[in-house]
């Protein structure tokens, strides 16, 4: 596991300004594991590139106020972020892209890989002298579904991060370093600009087309889903497209055939929590009362004991809570689990001697990191995990459903989000899961059936007492959806003080 106690670090990092956004960033978030000493000496990268990032969290010059130099010789370790600087003797640290590229060379962390144009990859590369090799600390890939000031700002609050995770260490053999083949390399100013143009159609594309959920119902091993494949549910259950979409289904324990889902309507913007139990030859269907008018989606089930518990995401009420289900009744609520954050996909499970909540913090990003809370009893107290967000990868971060052991094997589902949201699922290999380290390693992928009746997406995956439940998307245009979303934002910026 990563260290308990990791050695306070001394990094010096030439060419950032201390009181720039980014080093700003790295001063911050790493006050409590590292001294780190921004030397100044900002190289003339280009006027075209440092008009790009002025202001972003990348921006490593700011005002260009620099205090004298430090002596890089007397630190730990030399963070080269521009490319160049590399000790004859000692720890030299590099942030790159996938070829290999110093992070703040210009415009080169804004090309993408041409398998995967929507996603920007990070890596925190070591080397202990000049002319060796270089071994991986750390690694994020992050969202390029984003506007380029947003980009901007995603890679310079992922650097920090790296870091991070880098000083904690990484159990096991160091992997070499090695770029990506020349062939998928999308390198110079045209593929920067391809990057961006993949970027805007995807954005384009979300922002005018509709996603149409339904839930399936597949009855295999679970054994058969730790392998790459596609898969295709033998129905489906689902409403009118211009109604809306149902998603999201997990089994409600010790009641079989009965399932919780998220029922969301076009009309409100809005998802509300259901369930759906089989009465002779029809669907019995009954709203679960929250008493809460914001959005509501991921009825994460789990059994305690004799108690069911529900983990609703309820993020815009920036808070979470745990409830008791008892049929006929209506949700009780247990215990509070966390104030003040938006919480999305969050997951109960027992690993070890504590219960965790898995969840995806939304004020970091949608879609590509992880976070955990751990606790030794089901109320409490939540203690967040000190490497928060523990993984940073928008293909397979976001929880997806429940963990489940194969063997002596733990596997994690979670969601593909690179292309699309919820374009398919990655299951998660769970290697260690500690109050001070978490990692895991993605062993397959789950494909929705490119001609199938939802070939856009899957990502909710629950094992069922006697199936597996998934769900699948089919993206769509429609104006009258279109138009409802349209008149909702109308009303919504009218409401808004002036």
């Amino acid at each position: 596991m990563g260290d308990e106690h990791p050695r306070h670090l001394t990094i010096a990092v030439p060419g950032v300004v201390a009181g720039s956004p980014l080093g700003k960033g790295l001063l911050q978030t790493l006050k409590d594991t590292a001294a780190i000493v921004p030397m100044g000496g900002v190289r003339n990268a280009g006027a075209w590139w440092r008009w790009s990032v002025r202001g972003s969290a990348l921006d490593w010059f700011g005002n260009m106020q620099t205090t004298p130099s430090a002596d890089a010789a007397l630190s730990d370790v030399l963070l080269d972020l521009h490319g160049g600087e590399v000790r004859v003797q000692g720890r030299t640290w590099r942030v790159v892209e996938g070829a290999g590229n110093c992070v703040l060379r210009p415009f080169v962390c804004l090309a993408t890989d041409a398998a995967t144009p929507c996603v920007t990859s990070l890596y925190l590369i070591e080397t202990e002298q000049s002319g060796a090799g270089w071994t991986v600390l750390a690694e994020a890939h992050i969202s390029a579904r984003r506007s380029l000031r947003g980009l901007l700002d995603a890679i310079g609050r992922t650097i920090p991060w790296l870091l991070k995770t880098g000083i904690h260490g990484r159990p096991g053999v160091p992997r070499p370093w090695s770029p990506s083949p020349p062939e998928a390399r999308r390198g110079g100013p045209l593929n920067v600009v391809r990057a961006r143009m993949a970027s805007l159609r995807a954005r384009l594309r979300d922002h005018a087309s509709s996603e149409i959920w339904a839930i399936g119902r597949i009855v295999e091993p679970l054994e058969d889903f730790i392998r790459t494949q596609t898969v295709e549910p033998e129905s489906w259950i689902e409403i009118p497209a211009r109604e809306g979409f149902v998603a999201d289904p997990f089994p409600w324990p010790g009641r079989d055939d009965v399932v919780l889902y998220e029922r969301f309507s076009h009309r409100t913007g809005l998802g509300s929590i259901e369930s759906m139990a089989p009465v002779e030859d029809r669907a019995e269907i009954q709203k679960l009362d929250l008493k809460i008018g914001t959005h509501l989606s991921y009825p994460f089930t789990f059994q305690i004991d004799e108690r069911v518990l529900c983990l609703p995401e309820m993020a815009a009420e920036r808070r979470q809570v745990i409830y008791v289900l008892n049929p006929g009744m209506p949700p009780r609520a247990l215990c509070s689990v966390a104030e003040n954050i938006a919480m999305a996909d969050p997951t109960l499970f027992r690993y070890g001697e504590l219960f965790w909540i898995a969840y995806n913090d939304a004020d970091l990003g949608l879609h590509e990191n992880l976070c955990l809370l751990s606790a030794s009893r089901i109320e409490g107290p939540w203690i967040a995990h000190p490497l928060n967000p523990v993984k940073v990868d928008v293909r397979s971060s976001r929880p997806a459903g429940a963990p489940f052991y194969l063997g002596d094997s733990f596997f994690r589902p979670a969601q593909d989000c690179s292309n699309s949201y919820g374009c398919a699922l990655t299951m998660n290999r769970v290697i260690a899961c500690t109050p001070s380290w978490y990692q895991e390693e993605p062993v397959a992928t789950l494909l929705p059936n490119p001609k199938g009746r939802f070939p856009d997406g899957l990502h909710t995956f629950s094992v069922g007492p006697n199936s597996i439940l998934m769900d699948g998307k089919r993206t769509i245009f429609d104006w009258n959806i279109l138009l409802q979303r349209l008149w909702k934002r109308v009303r919504k910026t009218r409401t808004m003080p002036g």
